[in-house]
């Protein structure tokens, strides 16, 4: 057997990093094109989705966390999402530096003719694999972004 062969099935943390690079930037590709009708970016359907998701108003740092954004740029999303009447914010009235925002009814409404859209969008850009793989690759991202989560807190 020739030894200077390497193993094929063996995942060197470089080709693991490149493999992991290369799905992100592909699966960003394929969720703004999706979006793309909508006029709207991956990261303000992320911060869409987070709000559709949270069971009360989020403060704005929250939401920065939750979609993993800096706080000046949930500023500016959250500004262009409340211009176009899909987020309200609110104001503390104990502590007027402290903002709370939620998804207005017309939010909610795009959200779900979006997500729809989105949906049948990916279905397509996974139809190669099969549904069980489809849902352990979601399942591994879940564990390891709550793995990222709980080493925050």
């Amino acid at each position: 057997m020739n030894s200077s062969k390497k193993t094929k099935n063996k995942l060197e943390s470089y080709h693991v990093g490149l493999l992991q690079a290369k799905a992100y930037r592909l699966l960003k590709s394929e969720t703004n094109d999706a979006l793309e009708s909508f006029n709207i970016t991956a990261t303000d359907w992320a911060i869409l989705g987070a709000l559709e998701r949270a069971e009360e108003p989020l403060l704005f740092g929250d939401l920065a966390t939750s979609v993993g954004v800096t706080a000046p740029r949930i500023t500016i999303v959250v500004s262009k999402l409340k211009a176009r009447g899909w987020i309200t914010i609110k104001v503390d009235p104990d502590d007027n530096r402290r903002k709370y925002v939620t998804l207005s009814k017309k939010g909610k409404d795009f959200v779900k003719t979006t997500e729809k859209h989105v949906q049948t969008e990916m279905k397509n850009f996974f139809a190669d694999m099969s549904a069980k793989d489809v849902e352990s690759y979601f399942k591994v991202l879940e564990h390891l972004t709550n793995r990222q989560k709980e080493s925050r807190e």
